[in-house]
């Protein structure tokens, strides 16, 4: 409908001037190439995917935009939650947008880049270039997700919230392990999958 193609040119148009405003904090703006493997009965096969649509590119930055928010709101407050926090890179980073699209210039940059990490401190994310940022849009897929929800609901509720800083260091603690594992299986089976794919052929 007229209405509903107006508020998505209205949400595209405030998701671009957000997308600027935090270029101009120093986030990097990654046009990334993206493929999707998959496996099946054994075979894998793999399908380009269009990850600087319009649709990806506006989705993706709501979802950060979203994310900023609930950091900052949680953090006036006073609700304890888990901050995603990633430091500048300990020497000087400086590129062009045209680098951004190249992925030799991608690929550089990234090596470079400090971890992330999780904290009950709100700090700053230097790829996403905010001040505070946590991650809350996908609680059925992240447990810390889950945890963020947990806490905004009770807040909201007038409950008592489930958690305090002292058991989210448990849960960053417990969980900080598990979750690094996951990834590096994750890494492992897309290599391996890779490989057989290209072996095939």
């Amino acid at each position: 409908t007229e209405q509903s193609a107006s508020t998505l040119r209205t949400a595209s148009r405030w998701m671009t001037h957000f997308s600027r405003h935090r270029a101009s904090k120093g986030a990097l703006l990654l046009q990334r190439k993206e493929v999707l493997l998959s496996v099946q009965d054994g075979q894998p096969s793999v399908e380009a995917v269009n990850a600087n649509g319009p649709g990806r590119r506006l989705i993706g930055e709501m979802m950060v935009a979203c994310c900023i928010g609930a950091a900052r709101w949680c953090d006036e407050k006073q609700i304890p939650i888990l901050y995603r926090c990633q430091p500048a890179p300990t020497e000087s980073l400086s590129w062009t947008p045209a680098d951004l699209r190249k992925p030799s210039h991608q690929a550089s940059i990234l090596r470079r880049l400090q971890p992330t990490s999780i904290s009950v401190t709100r700090g700053p994310h230097f790829t996403l270039g905010t001040e505070g940022y946590t991650q809350v849009t996908s609680p059925l897929r992240r447990y810390h997700d889950l945890v963020v929800h947990q806490q905004i609901r009770a807040h909201l509720a007038g409950e008592v919230m489930p958690h305090n800083e002292v058991s989210l260091r448990e849960i960053i603690e417990g969980s900080e392990r598990r979750m690094s594992e996951i990834r590096r299986v994750e890494i492992e089976s897309r290599r391996y999958w890779t490989l057989e794919y290209l072996r095939e052929r």
